[in-house]
């Protein structure tokens, strides 16, 4: 009888808490023949990709960016806005930190989008590799 080994690659799940209000994603304004993204969404996606960079830096994730992975969004606090909108705000975020491949389907087949209201603002963010 030969032996067959099986071969196991260990992928650990990622889990980020990033703090205050997620701003929701925002469509594009077009000035003329310029377009632009409001500056509130700017400055808050500029900050949330440094925030995601600091919290991987002290991981060793040469894995990194994921190319599929299975992810769950839980809101915390007073909400407002569309899942959509709150949900691609983040994605955009983990693609552009370098956690993510792209946010795409093929990328995210699964993804939740939870709520529990409260009065501190927080967003946690569990990342599962397939």
């Amino acid at each position: 009888m030969s032996e067959t080994r099986l071969s196991y690659r260990f992928t650990p799940q990622l889990s980020f808490t990033l703090t205050g209000r997620v701003v929701p994603k925002a469509r594009s304004r077009h000035n003329g023949d310029r377009s632009y993204l409001p500056v509130r969404y700017r400055q808050w996606k500029v900050n949330t990709v440094r925030e995601l960079k600091s919290l991987i830096a002290g991981f060793d994730l040469t894995e990194l960016p994921i190319q599929q992975a299975s992810i769950e969004i839980t809101l915390m606090g007073d909400r407002r806005g569309d899942a959509n909108n709150l949900a691609g705000a983040l994605l955009d975020c983990l693609v552009s930190a370098g956690i993510l491949y792209d946010d795409r389907l093929a990328c995210i087949p699964q993804l939740s989008v939870n709520h529990c209201p409260g009065k501190r603002s927080s967003t946690q963010i569990d990342i599962k590799p397939l």
